[in-house]
């Protein structure tokens, strides 16, 4: 038969007492140290300015804790009238080091008499501020979820069988405004106001970013019922996985970003319209060069002495290619005849002939008296239906009328600019366009300079043809005097002679004969000479 081995039950008390994770301390009635297992001393390590060595027999709680009798005191007198006290979290502060503790204060009881006071303590520090701190981080939560403006933040829970459904576990109140819906724990609704032509794109990137378990990240329009408009946002979203590898949550942040996509919008406008004014710059400057290089063409003809008609054909053709008209003209106002005569023109169809047309006729009574006041004439876009019921309404030569309604129908915009000569009305230099135009200021600038510079040609072949008729009467004049002179001297020869041949004739009669052939000879020289002054005299009108 086995022995049942002995035990030392006050060994193993003593084991026990000094190794379990708790502390342990036994205090007199006036709070002296009776014994304290490692456990409570390392709590006064820890938690007090006294150090663990310090806790021996007969020393005072209150000096190794300094600073805790007021928080203390009255407990201890409630245990040694014979309470029980057990309290969770309790603080305590010492020496500027503040705990917190689960403690049980009992009564001590020998032979039915309180004589001190059983310590057992559990440190509860790390758990009441990991506790606050949850408090906090909760707190800090509840006011970031409360207060967002312009970002929400949220949290899905995956539903296992419906891996593309959710449910909202966690939604900051701005997220309504942020989506446009009313409940942003209703999952389904998020989706509802994504705009068409992004809905798509969304729901691909979510199937995505389950399947992969990706994070999920795409900017979105929302319509916001309540503005009345369309909202970008961007939907940022980080799965998390169990152990087996399901995704069971997203966690995700929502930011508006319409002021960012309207920046960008406005800042790609901005590029667009800072290229197209350097394209429109360049094209100006290319236009102004080909101006110059037209006008400089131009002054060359117009001193070359060619003929009127063959400048203004010139001028005409340059101007066209130049304002990239389809069909342009010069035409010379007759005031006298009332009558506008076509000098130059060219693009015209062969249908449309340009020989001129009486002035201020119905049609034409608004650009003539423009032209008659010395104003450009601006048509963008003929109102043909006014103008066709006008024409066919009006007395007008039907050959004319024939004509406008033809040219109506080929034409659809007209610039006509004053040709001032001398300070009279000349006429109008004429553009027609087969589409409407808008003709900017810098493009009528270019149509009046080329008016300036007909201008200034019809001025110049006029001195041109004045120059000339000056020196043809000079030469003249000229040849006049010199016939005359010749005249003269020959008149006065033959009278010479007339004189002395009666007494030549009585002395030498063959003298007499060959002073008489001189005489016949003079004469007849004197004939053609006066013939020709006659002849050089004459006006050149009559001539031509």
């Amino acid at each position: 038969m086995n022995e049942t081995p002995s035990i030392d039950l006050t060994r193993l008390i003593n084991i026990v007492f000094h190794d379990m994770p708790a502390g342990v301390a036994l205090f007199d009635r006036d709070m002296r140290v009776i014994h304290a297992n490692r456990t409570w001393q390392g709590f006064i390590d820890r938690y007090t300015p006294s150090r663990a060595e310090d806790v021996v027999p007969g020393i005072s709680f209150f000096d190794l804790a300094p600073g805790t009798r007021d928080r203390f005191q009255p407990l201890f007198e409630r245990v040694m009238g014979g309470e029980t006290i057990r309290m969770d979290a309790f603080e305590s502060e010492s020496g500027g080091i503040v705990s917190y503790w689960d403690v049980i204060f009992s009564p001590l009881v020998a032979d039915g008499e309180i004589v001190g006071i059983l310590d057992v303590t559990t440190d509860a520090t790390e758990r009441v501020l990991a506790r606050r701190r949850l408090e906090q981080n909760q707190a800090n939560l509840r006011s970031l979820l409360e207060n967002a403006r312009g970002f929400a933040v949220y949290q899905l829970i995956v539903e296992p069988d419906e891996p593309f459904d959710a449910r909202v576990s966690l939604a900051s109140p701005s997220l309504s405004n942020l989506l446009g819906i009313e409940d942003p724990y209703n999952f389904s609704a998020w989706f509802r106001d994504v705009h068409p032509e992004d809905l798509p794109v969304v729901t691909e990137a979510h199937r995505q970013s389950v399947e992969q378990q990706a994070p999920y990240d795409q900017s979105a329009r929302f319509y916001q019922r309540g503005l009345g408009e369309w909202r970008w946002v961007r939907i940022i979203s980080n799965p998390a996985v169990d152990d087996s590898g399901q995704t069971i949550i997203f966690n995700g942040l929502i930011i508006d970003i319409t002021d960012q996509k309207r920046a960008e919008k406005e800042l790609r406008e901005l590029n667009l319209t800072l290229e197209q004014r350097i394209a429109e710059r360049t094209a100006e400057i290319e236009q102004r060069r080909e101006v110059a290089e037209s006008l400089r063409g131009v002054l060359q003809i117009i001193n070359s002495e060619r003929a009127l008609l063959e400048i203004l054909d010139y001028i005409v053709r340059v101007a066209h290619t130049l304002m990239r008209a389809d069909a342009s003209g010069v035409v010379r106002f007759d005031m006298e005849r009332q009558y506008a005569i076509t000098e130059a023109s060219y693009g015209f169809p062969v249908d449309l002939p340009t020989s001129g047309y009486p002035l201020n006729r119905p049609g034409s009574e608004t650009t003539d008296r423009a032209i008659e006041n010395r104003e450009p004439r601006v048509v963008r876009q003929f109102n043909k239906k006014e103008l066709r019921a006008y024409l066919h309404e009006a007395e007008i030569e039907p050959s004319l009328k024939a004509w406008r309604l033809r040219a109506l129908e080929v034409y659809d915009a007209f610039l006509a600019l004053p040709l001032v000569v001398k300070g009279q009305v000349y006429g109008s230099l004429m553009f027609y366009y087969k589409a409407p135009q808008e003709f900017p200021e810098e493009q009528v600038e270019t149509a009046m300079s080329f008016a300036e510079q007909t201008a200034l040609a019809i001025e110049t072949a006029r001195l041109h043809q004045q120059i000339q008729v000056a020196a043809a009467a000079q030469e003249r004049n000229r040849l006049a005097r010199e016939l005359h002179d010749a005249v003269s001297q020959t008149l006065f020869s033959a009278s010479l002679i007339a004189e002395v041949l009666p007494a030549l004739w009585d002395k030498n009669q063959e003298a007499g004969r060959q002073r008489l052939e001189e005489l016949r000879q003079l004469t007849r020289g004197a004939q053609a000479e006066m013939r020709t002054l006659l002849l050089e005299l004459r006006p050149q009108v009559i001539l031509e």
